[in-house]
């Protein structure tokens, strides 16, 4: 039976990866219950601990680290455990093209990442509070995936941007679980709604959607982004076929063989739905 050939080449996709880890020296600055390290080499910025990441903590970090906020911060990685992102925290971090936020995320602040340069943004599912002008002037934003009801969306979130698209996702059973049309209304955007687990983006949940996963992972110049294959990967495609979280703790983590085995056990009834946010 085909899915079941296809959850076992995931599982042992799975399997062939599991124990990497990479290591690199790093330093950390810490704000009372906030730490924030930077990796040089890969120009990550990291930050772990509980509570709100506030502006005076970044602020310090930067001066710790003799960082310009303007060029050296490419990646930010945002642990669970923070639960908001304080007022103009990562203003002003024009390199900042990576933002992987905290599965505990409550809230972000006003002009939080004001002039940031991600394409893409990608918010948790535990996020209630966005603040006026979070993302203002993200000149290169083409893409906001919501994956969670707003309670409080501010002023002007996404204005001075280029963004194309406002995605709600829904569940693989097309259950929508955001309110994302709403937010895109306010803001003037074009919205689209899309099922997690439909990677080939034809409207269906089902065992292809897995292959062109691990066809994605094993040959990424044929069914890559710019893959020379017919049916390679998209970029839409890529936003939700990111379906589970390999630490388990409910963060984005990317497309790996993980999604390919949860999308293969959701076709095989062993999952009730998609995505799996814990």
């Amino acid at each position: 039976m085909k899915s079941k050939r296809i959850f076992a080449m995931a599982a042992a996709a799975c399997m062939a990866v599991t124990g990497l880890t990479s290591m690199a020296a790093s330093a950390a600055s810490t704000t009372s219950s906030v730490t924030i390290s930077y990796n040089q080499s890969t120009r990550k910025m990291t930050v772990s601990g509980k509570g709100t990441v506030t502006k005076q903590a970044v602020d310090q970090a930067l001066k710790a680290y003799k960082l310009d906020k303007v060029v050296h911060v490419m990646s930010l990685d945002i642990k669970n455990g923070i639960t908001a992102i304080g007022d103009r925290a990562f203003e002003g971090f024009n390199s900042l093209c990576y933002i992987n936020f905290s599965g505990d995320m409550k809230s972000i602040g006003a002009y939080a990442f004001a002039g940031a340069g991600v394409e893409t943004i990608e918010l948790p599912y535990t996020l209630s509070v966005v603040g006026n002008y979070a993302f203002k002037n993200c000149t290169v934003l083409k893409d906001v995936v919501i994956n969670s009801k707003i309670s409080s969306w501010g002023i002007s979130v996404l204005s001075g941007d280029k963004i194309a698209t406002v995605y709600g996702p829904k569940t693989s059973a097309g259950v929508s679980f955001t309110n994302a049309q709403a937010c895109a209304a306010s803001e003037g955007r074009k919205f689209k709604s899309h099922l997690y687990g439909d990677a080939n983006c034809d409207g269906v949940v089902n065992s292809n959607d897995a292959t062109l996963i691990l066809n994605f992972i094993a040959n990424p110049s044929g069914y890559g982004i710019d893959g020379t294959k017919a049916g390679h990967m998209t970029k839409e495609g890529m936003l939700f076929a990111d379906v589970c979280s390999t630490d388990g703790a409910g963060r984005r983590d990317g497309v790996t063989a993980s999604d390919a085995l949860t999308i293969s056990k959701y076709v095989d009834r062993m999952i009730g739905s998609l995505p799996v946010k814990n």
